[in-house]
């Protein structure tokens, strides 16, 4: 990562390198000796943005017990933490924060925010999280004075640290992303009481555009979930769920032969969750996710026999969930039904037409 040259020695013991990605790192053995703790957060976290946004460079600075990291506004920076001693991150517009596990605090420093997010990318802890309990988790968000912090306080020996967001309660929503798995979470505000506000981690909206297939696994959505389309339909659109052995597909393929009007051109849509149907293990049950596509306003798919997470099961901090039991499914249609249905449709009065989804035994869903 670093040339040998440039590199300085300055007289009170500073090592300064310049490094092909033009950052400038500064090395002391013990910078505590000689400033008190409180000085970094006071006062070097304002020198080294300032600087970095100046001089559109990014600094880190490397003490016996402490590394400061900070990027500046030119560039989208990723910027991770040293797993072992206390980091401090200070990003602009478009930074990820990459964080690992370990024992070390991590002090987040969001600058000069305007329009662009900042993420804070959790994977690496929460995946090991996932391959210790088999099951996905949600750590515990706290207000500290005017900070956010975020803890694992059942997983310590992952990351027995903290993550604080400096002044991350005068953030606005959606701001700063938190990502545990593959769906944003923003830092919300909770009423809890009238006297009381918490602050918890809420999914983003998955949308769907027009005309896409978007699959995800069932494991990577989170709780409450929320399937929407991307824009309003131009005329009421249907949805069918459907299952594909293992597999949720929601879909407007049934559509496709109906024609609405001259000019409106139906693209078929659909939602795939994988391994929606399995629901037998607790490693593979299917969090509550609310699929509100086309002009249902209730959500579609609540299926006889699947059991979701416990309403409470993701409650800031914890991750009990329910266990299934012997789920027996609703009379789902097959994904190759549907199919079979539109063919037959499209295909009406073309006898001579071979059919590719017209199979017996098949049932007829329209």
């Amino acid at each position: 990562m670093f040339y040998s040259n440039p590199a300085f020695m300055t007289e009170d013991g500073f090592q300064i390198l310049v490094t092909k990605y033009f950052e400038i790192i500064l090395t002391f053995g013990n910078l505590e000796e000689i400033l008190p703790p409180e000085v970094i957060p006071e006062s070097f976290i304002p020198i080294i943005s300032h600087l970095g946004a100046k001089l559109s460079v990014s600094l880190i600075i490397e003490t016996g017990n402490c590394f400061l990291y900070s990027g500046n506004p030119r560039e989208f920076a990723t910027l991770t933490n040293r797993e072992n001693i206390t980091s401090h991150l200070v990003g602009f517009n478009g930074t990820t924060y990459l964080l690992l596990g370990g024992d070390g605090d991590v002090y987040l420093y969001p600058q000069a925010l305007f329009d662009g997010k900042q993420v804070i990318d959790l994977t690496h802890i929460i995946s090991q999280i996932r391959d210790k309990t088999g099951r996905n988790y949600v750590p515990k968000v706290v207000q500290i004075g005017e900070d956010l912090q975020i803890e694992f306080l059942e997983h310590m020996e992952i990351f027995s640290g903290k993550i604080i967001i400096v002044n991350g309660t005068l953030l606005k929503e959606g701001v700063a992303k938190v990502i545990l798995r593959s769906i944003g979470m923003n830092l919300v505000a909770i009423q809890e009481n009238e006297s009381k506000i918490g602050w918890g981690l809420v999914p983003e909206n998955i949308l769907i555009p027009h005309g896409h297939i978007v699959h995800y696994a069932a494991h990577d959505l989170e709780y409450d979930t929320l399937i929407d389309d991307f824009v309003e339909h131009v005329h009421d659109v249907n949805y069918t769920c459907s299952r594909a052995e293992d597999d949720l597909v929601v879909t407007n393929i049934l559509m496709l032969n109906q024609t609405v009007d001259e000019e409106y051109h139906f693209v078929p849509s659909s939602f795939i969750i994988s391994n929606y149907f399995i629901g037998q293990t607790v490693s593979n049950l299917v969090p509550m996710v609310h699929i509100k596509l086309g002009k249902t306003n209730t959500s579609l798919c609540t299926f006889v026999g699947v059991v979701p997470y416990s309403s409470n099961n993701l409650v800031n901090g914890t991750d009990e969930i329910q266990r299934p039991q012997n789920a027996i499914y609703a009379n789902v249609p097959t994904f190759q039904d549907l199919l079979r249905t539109v063919e037959s449709e499209i295909l009406e009065g073309h006898p001579d037409i071979p059919r590719l989804f017209n199979e017996s035994g098949a049932q007829d869903v329209s």
